[in-house]
Parts: C-alpha cells; structure tokens; sequence
C-alpha cells in the first residue's frame, strides 16, 4: 500500500482527537499521559528503524542538523531520520544508478534541497501535514496531502529518484542541472 504512511498519520491525529475529547468530557488531564507515551514511542521508534529498512537501503539518522553531499559519491536507496533536518544533495557529480532510486525523510521539519541531472527524472511523494515542493522553480503547496509532484521527463527516464517525506511540515526543492564532468 503506497499510502500506508498517510493512513498512519491520520489514525494518529484521530486517535489524539479522541484521546483529548474523552480529556474534555472526564475532566483527566489526557496530555500527562500523551507526551510522556509521545516520547516512549518516539524512543522505540527510533531504536527499532533500521529493522524497518530493507537490505539495501541506508539509514542515515541525525536529530537536529544539516547533512551536505557532493562531488564524487554513489547514490543508493535512503532513509534520513531525524527531528529537524536539512538535507543538500548535490547529484550532478554522483554516480546514479538504473533505475529507481527512494529517498525517505523521516522527522517533524525536513527540508530537502536536490540538484540533479538534466536526464535524471524525480517525483515526490509528500506524506507531510504541509509540504512545499519546488521542481526547476514550479511551486505546489500541499495542506495534509498531495499528488506525487514530479519533472516532466520523470515517467521516460531511465533513472528515476522517489522522495518520500514523512513529516510534519516538509520542505522539497528540486533543480535539474547539466551533469558535471
């Protein structure tokens, strides 16, 4: 199911909804019970996550900060986990391979800023309570979901990258530049 991580998020705020009405209704005050149950949750996620990721799929994890690629460097399946992260990937000097490539941001805020070839396709496919997509300066913003959001050669192409963010408020630009070198 390609939705899965959609219908995730929306159980979640439901079941939130129903914890904070049934709060209202009994006079119990249910956020000294969420945040903590937030947290242990959180925590067990974050242990168990390289599990969740196939063999060849790499787990990159940084709480808070920046991660930066460029130059030479091969490009494989992803997965970037963290709390509030800004990814730059500079793709024009890297080795792609055939085919179809995932990368997955997990976290509260992602911002994620690709350069890539010109002959490279790329979709994005937002599960974030609000994304912001830029492909070559074309705008979407998205409220809870979207449509995948892709460039124009992304269905012909013979190599293909998936940007996957799951998060809260996610942030995706994409620029198509002639490759290095």
């Amino acid at each position: 199911m390609q939705n899965r991580g959609q219908l995730y998020w929306g159980l979640a705020i439901i079941l939130l909804g129903v914890l904070f009405l049934i709060g209202n209704l009994t006079n119990i005050d249910i956020g000294a019970f969420c945040w903590p149950a937030a947290l242990i949750l959180v925590g067990m996620w974050f242990i168990l996550r390289p599990r969740m990721t196939g063999p060849d799929t790499v787990d990159t994890t940084k709480i808070i900060g920046d991660i930066d690629r460029g130059g030479p460097w091969t490009v494989s399946s992803e997965d970037f986990t963290g709390f509030v992260m800004d990814v730059d990937l500079d793709m024009t000097g890297a080795d792609i391979p055939l085919g179809q490539t995932r990368l997955r941001l997990h976290g509260f805020v992602t911002e994620l800023d690709m350069f890539v070839p010109a002959d490279v396709g790329v979709r994005v496919d937002s599960v974030a309570f609000v994304t912001e997509t830029k492909i070559n300066g074309e705008k979407a913003e998205h409220f809870f979901s979207s449509g995948p959001v892709q460039t124009l050669n992304f269905e012909g192409a013979g190599r293909q990258i998936i940007v996957e963010p799951r998060s809260f408020v996610a942030e995706v630009s994409v620029r198509q530049v002639a490759a290095k070198g």
